[in-house]
This record gives C-alpha cells, structure tokens and sequence, in this order.
C-alpha cells in the first residue's frame, strides 16, 4: 500500500512539474532570445514562445509583437515524408478555435536538441468553431493578426488543445498530433517577454 502511495506521488509530482512554465534567455552564435515555455501534460512536446532582443533589432518604433515568435517542439521526428500544415488552438472548454496555417511554416528534426521543432511568426490566425467540421478547410495563409489575441489567450487561460495537422506528402493523407499545454502560471513568463 505504502509503495503504490509513493509511485503515484511520484506521478503526481512529475506532471505538476511538467507544466510549470519556464523563462529563461537563450543565445545562439548569432541571436539573442527572451523565452516562455512549458511541457505538455504528457512531456512529449513543448510550446516555446520567444522574442529576438538581438541588439540592433529592438528599434524605436517596433512593436515587441512583431519580434516574437512560437515554437512547437516534438520529442519524436515526424519524417521527411510528413509536413506540417496547419496547427490549431483551442483554449480551456471554449468551442472558439484558432487556426494557423501560414505558407512559410519552419519546420524539421534538429539532431543537436534531438526535437522536431515547427516554428512560425504566430501572426495570421483565423478563427473557426469546433461544431462546424469544415472550419479548417478554408484556404492557408487567409485570416488576420491576431498574435496579441492568442498571447493575451495564454496569459488568462486555464489550459490549451493543440492539434497539429501533418499531411504526407506523397499520399495527401492526414494525421494529427494531439496535446494540451497547462496554461496556469504563464502570465509571469510571458511578461519577461516584453520586459
């Protein structure tokens, strides 16, 4: 009884801190990064979202929103033969969905950080409903900017579904990547962003 009390407490203990968000400063060789990020609730994907501080890139004028970038990162690489094409939000139980699906989509396996990492500017959204199954069938790259929306989105809620759309790209079949982020916490890191 007592070793089952433990291993569950482990449990436990290990998705709590799996959902904590994270802030930190990253530097690469030639760029500097403001990061927010969080594991998923199973820990095998991360949702990072990160602002280029390069010195000379912050220029009067610019909006912060347009320095910021997101990230998702797979602990599994998808394959060459998988591309992803849209990725779609959906926060706490709301039936209101965010769909990005922009034609400069980054993507594939990094071997150094052994993730599969999906990058974009997060800026064109548009927005569908989960009762209506065609809601992401409308044409790519349509909608309209709606980053600070999604951002203010992570900051108020509670939890957000993710799916991320792959289409193969010899067979033009579909398969999709379920998770969910745990969004408590986030306001903190997501701030340090624009400090």
């Amino acid at each position: 009884m007592k070793k089952s009390i433990v291993i569950l407490s482990a449990v436990l203990l290990c998705n709590a801190l799996n959902a904590q968000w994270k802030a930190q400063t990253a530097e690469t060789y030639e760029k500097t990064y403001r990061m927010a990020l969080v594991t998923s609730q199973t820990g095998g994907e991360t949702l990072r979202i990160m602002r280029d501080i390069t010195s000379g890139v912050s220029q009067k004028g610019v909006s912060p929103y347009d320095q910021i970038s997101g990230q998702i990162l797979l602990n599994k690489n998808v394959g060459t033969e998988y591309m992803v094409n849209t990725i779609v939000l959906i926060f706490d139980e709301n039936t209101k969905m965010y769909i990005h699906q922009p034609a400069d989509l980054k993507q594939g396996w990094d071997a150094n950080a052994a993730r599969y990492i999906i990058e974009s500017d997060w800026k064109i959204w548009r927005t569908g409903d989960t009762r209506n199954k065609g809601a992401g069938r409308a044409a790519g790259d349509t909608g309209t900017d709606l980053k600070k929306t999604v951002l203010d989105l992570m900051k108020s809620s509670r939890t957000v579904k993710c799916q991320i759309v792959l289409i193969h790209k010899m067979h033009d079949t579909q398969s999709i990547i379920n998770t969910s982020f745990t969004l408590q916490n986030s306001t903190k890191s997501i701030n340090y962003l624009f400090k």
